[in-house]
């Protein structure tokens, strides 16, 4: 996820993990199977995942940007992501 370009502007982005689907024998995941890395370019993040997830299960993720120009906050941008596991291995 990327913000805004101009020097003016900085970021703040924050990862939470909203709900998670695993049936009873499959360890659910947790925080802790993503990482947040804040890239080289200016204002951006890259969620990256830390270890396999067993399936099946259903995740919902939510990365929110919180944006400041000039140091006054100025508006939140916020995004979903659904994965979804099977049981089958590729």
């Amino acid at each position: 996820m990327r913000g805004p370009l101009w020097p003016t502007a900085s970021v703040q982005f924050a990862l939470e993990l909203n709900d998670v689907r695993a049936p009873e024998g499959v360890e659910a995941t947790a925080r802790s199977y993503f990482t947040l890395r804040r890239s080289s370019s200016h204002n951006q993040a890259v969620l990256a995942l830390v270890r396999s997830i067993p399936g099946p299960q259903d995740i919902e993720l939510q990365l929110n940007m919180d944006m400041f120009q000039n140091g006054v906050f100025s508006g939140v941008a916020v995004v979903k992501i659904y994965i979804y596991v099977t049981q089958y291995e590729f």
